[in-house]
C-alpha cells in the first residue's frame, strides 16, 4: 500500500498546544507531550493512502507516547476487522511509525551487541509504551491483529508482541469468545483473514503464557484446550494454527509448581483488566472483577 510523507514540526505542535494549554500550570505544560503533530499528520491520511511520517517526528522523544494516545482514540472506528478505508488508514499511518520505532531500536541494539531481541533501545519503547499504556490503545491493536488486511495484521502483530504482558493480555483473551473468531468470510475478498488473525492472536497471548498469573493463565488454557480439541491439524490451512498451539502448551507447560500460574495477580497488576468491560466474554466469567 502506497503512503505519502507529511511534515509537521513538533515546534509548531508546542506552540499550539501553548495557546491551547494557556489556563494550565507551567509544569503540567513541560510534562504534556506536543501530539498535535502526530495526531494531524496521522488525520492527513485519506481513504486512498496512509501518510508516512518524517523522519524528525518519529525520532522525537515524544512519538511513543503520541501515537499510543491517536491509537487509542481510534477505538470507535477501529473496532472491527473491517474499518473504513480512511481508519484503515489512519491506523496504519500510526501503526508504521511505530514499527519504524522498533525496527530503529531493533537495528541500534544489535549495533551495540545486544541481539538478544530485548536490548536497551528496544526496552526504552517498551517501557514508553506500557507507561502510556491504556487498553483502549490494546484493545484497537487486538482488532488491528485480526484484520482484513495484511498489513495493518502484520504492524498490530509486531506492537503487540513486544508489549502484551500480565496487564494486558486480558483484552486478546477476551476476543476468543467472539463466536466469528476464526470463522472464514466468504463474503470478504481475502477470505481467510479470520483465520490469519485468530493465529496472530493465539501467538499474542502465549508471549505471555511462561509467566502468567492464575487468571490469566487459566484464560489461556482454556483458550488452548478449546481450540486444540477442534482444530483439524491436517488441514493445510490449519498448519500454522496447529503450531502455534503446539507452542502455546509448550510456554503454559514451561511453568512449574510454585510459579505464577497459582498466584493471583497482584492489585497493581490488576486494576486495568478489573476496570475493562469486556467485549465478549460474560461479565460473570470475567476474573479480573474486584469482586472476585
Amino acid at each position: 500500500m502506497m503512503a505519502r510523507f507529511i511534515s509537521y514540526r513538533p515546534a509548531a505542535a508546542l506552540l499550539v498546544a501553548s495557546l491551547c494549554w494557556a489556563a494550565t500550570t507551567s509544569s503540567t505544560m513541560a510534562q504534556a507531550p506536543a501530539c498535535a503533530a502526530y495526531r494531524d499528520a496521522v488525520r492527513s491520511s485519506t481513504s486512498s493512502f496512509p501518510t508516512l511520517l518524517r523522519d524528525y517526528l518519529i525520532t522525537d522523544p515524544s512519538a511513543t507516547e503520541c501515537l499510543i494516545k491517536i491509537i487509542s482514540e481510534m477505538n470507535d472506528g477501529a473496532a472491527t476487522a473491517t474499518p473504513s478505508p480512511l481508519v484503515r488508514n489512519q491506523f496504519l499511518s500510526a501503526t508504521n511509525a511505530l514499527r519504524a520505532i522498533i525496527t530503529k531500536n531493533n537495528a541500534d541494539d544489535a549495533n551495540l551487541a545486544k541481539s538478544n531481541g530485548d536490548g536497551p533501545q528496544l526496552r526504552k519503547f517498551i517501557n514508553a509504551f506500557r507507561n502510556a499504556d491504556n487498553l483502549e490503545a490494546i484493545s484497537v491493536l487486538t482488532f488491528g491483529a485480526r484484520s482484513e488486511t495484511y498489513e495493518v495484521r502484520s504492524n498490530s502483530l509486531l506492537i503487540l508482541a513486544n508489549v502484551i504482558d500480565n496487564t494486558s493480555v486480558c483484552v486478546p483473551l477476551d476476543h476468543f469468545s467472539d463466536p466469528t473468531l476464526g470463522k472464514v468470510d466468504l463474503s470478504r475478498p481475502a477470505n481467510d483473514y479470520p483465520i490469519r488473525g485468530r493465529a496472530n492472536l493465539l501467538a499474542v497471548i502465549s508471549v505471555v503464557a511462561p509467566w502468567a498469573y492464575e487468571e490469566n493463565y487459566n484464560l489461556i488454557f482454556k483458550v488452548w484446550k478449546d481450540l486444540d480439541g477442534v482444530i483439524n491439524k491436517a488441514d493445510p490451512n490449519l498448519t500454522q494454527t496447529a503450531n502455534i498451539l503446539a507452542n502455546l502448551k509448550a510456554r503454559l507447560d514451561s511453568q512449574g509448581k510454585d510459579t505464577n500460574r497459582n498466584a493471583s495477580l497482584p492489585p497493581a497488576l490488576k486494576q486495568q483488566c478489573a476496570k475493562y468491560k469486556p467485549r465478549f466474554l460474560p461479565p460473570k466469567e470475567w476474573p479480573y472483577s474486584s469482586n472476585k
